[in-house]
Order: structure tokens, then sequence, then C-alpha cells
């Protein structure tokens, strides 16, 4: 009799036990479901043969995990390319809505893609990437860059086709680097004379090639592509 009891008692406790156990299981899925992969796990999917980047560390999020971005991928240093853009697919339920300021710890960019998302602005710390020379911004909600924006003296080509630009950003006049810039479909109806376009007729431009849908044709020093 006491030794049944003892058993049913024992037999209590190593259930008590499994059921704590899987708790604590389920607490811990769930915490790195919500702070995403380790930068440990992040590190393991970096490439460098990528043909159109090849030996560059290149990352690639998306997916939900777009929609939750992991803040370890900040601590990536090492990281030269990072594509952030949803795939065609998927874009209508994964995208990214607010870019992070701790992108501007990811020094070591040369391209950032973020196109077809869904950002109405980027952050200040966007401009802290010294070393970017291809920006993508295409299709998304932008009305603005940011005030430094002047500051990526590396860019070469900056994609920003399909935003909500309304007037023409001056800060791009000051990229002495930039060959490509595309603000194509936005709601820019006129460049006004300026810093970029002085009314003596002379430009600070350097031989840009701009794409765009709108009707201005007679801009000194501009090639278009109709």
């Amino acid at each position: 009799m006491i030794a049944n009891e003892v058993t049913r008692v024992a037999v209590s406790k190593s259930h008590l036990v499994d059921k704590e156990l899987a708790l604590s299981l389920k607490r811990d899925k769930k915490k790195r479901q919500r702070h995403g992969p380790s930068v440990r796990q992040l590190r393991m999917r970096v490439t460098r043969d990528d043909p159109l980047y090849l030996g560059l560390h290149k990352i690639k999020i998306s997916g939900k995990e777009l929609s939750t971005l992991p803040t370890s991928i900040f601590e990536l240093t090492e990281l030269q390319v990072l594509d952030l853009s949803p795939e065609r697919e998927a874009c209508l339920y994964y995208h990214l809505a607010k870019l992070p300021s701790e992108i501007g710890n990811l020094t070591n960019l040369t391209v950032l893609a973020l196109d077809t998302n869904r950002l109405t602005e980027v952050p200040d710390a966007l401009c802290q990437l010294h070393l970017l020379e291809r920006l993508g911004l295409s299709n998304n909600f932008l009305s603005a860059l940011p005030n430094d924006f002047h500051k990526l003296t590396n860019l070469r080509s900056f994609y920003c086709s399909n935003n909500r630009l309304v007037d023409f950003p001056q800060s791009v006049c000051h990229l002495q680097s930039l060959v490509f810039l595309d603000l194509s479909d936005n709601r820019i109806i006129h460049v006004p004379a300026g810093e970029c376009w002085p009314p003596d007729g002379s430009t600070i431009l350097p031989s840009y090639h701009l794409t765009f849908t709108l009707p201005m044709t007679n801009l000194p020093g501009v090639r278009y592509n109709m």
C-alpha cells in the first residue's frame, strides 16, 4: 500500500517535471521566434559566391523574417551586401515597414537593397554608410530623403523610382560619385533652378544618367533615357 502510494507520488512528480520542461521549451521557442536567429546562425547564411557580387559578404533576408527583421543582423559588421527586398510573389504578405537606425552599424556595406517594401522614411543613420555604392529604395512610400544624404560620397547608383517625392532632392547634387540616378514615377513635376541648375545655365552635377517619366527636357548637362 505504502509502496503504491510512493510510486504514485514519484509518477506525479515526474509528470510535473515533464510539464515544466515542456513549458520552458515552449517559452524558449517563443523567445527565439520573437528575437529571430542568433548572430551565429545568421553568419552561417552569409555567402561570398553570388555571381553579381563575387567575393563580397552578402546576406538576403526575406519571407517572414523581413516583417520582423532580426536585430542580430546589425551585428554582422562584415556585411558588404545586404538585400532586404522581398521576393516578388511574397511582397504582398511580407515586407519591411521600418528600417531600424541600427543600419548605421553596418559601415562596410557597399550595396543595400530596400526595394518594394512599405517604407515611409529612412533613418538618418543610413547616411553613416560612407562606403555605400549602390542603394535601392524603389517601390516604397518615401516623400523625402534623410537630411544627411549628401554624406554618401561613394554612392554611384541610386534607385528611388515609384515613391512619393514631390520635390527634386537637392542633396543628390552633392553626390560627386553618382553616375546613375532613377527618380522616375514620383510626383516631381519640375526641377527648380538652384543648387543643381543655377540660373546662369551651369551645373555642378557630374554626368548623370537620369531616368524620368516627366517633361524635363532642357536641363543642361543631363542625358535622358526616354
